[in-house]
């Protein structure tokens, strides 16, 4: 009673004990209810990251230099790089020898 006034649920609940104390099925309906909220936001997270590329700077940027290293042996850009591989360095070739 509220301030001395009868709530009507309280009267419900004094008629009819079984319909609102069977709480069998409360934990299969909550258990269901976060599960469909913890899928909707991984859903929506997964969208965010997706639409705006925010994994490709942590990913694409270190996967560049390394790729040079590996094509070129040098640490840079892979464009700059290719014109500073060892491979591509004038280099003089006799047949003849040393002369005396």
């Amino acid at each position: 009673m509220l301030l001395g006034l009868p709530i009507p649920w309280e009267d419900y609940m004094n008629k009819n004990p079984t319909v609102t104390n069977n709480q069998k099925g409360q934990v299969a309906v909550e258990y269901i209810l976060l599960t469909v909220v913890m899928a909707g936001l991984a859903i929506a997270a997964h969208n965010y990251i997706s639409s705006t590329n925010m994994l490709g700077g942590y990913v694409q940027k270190p996967w560049q230099l390394i790729s040079s290293m590996i094509e070129t042996g040098v640490w840079g850009e892979a464009r700059v790089a290719r014109t500073q591989h060892p491979g591509k360095l004038y280099r003089h070739l006799s047949l003849e020898g040393e002369p005396e």
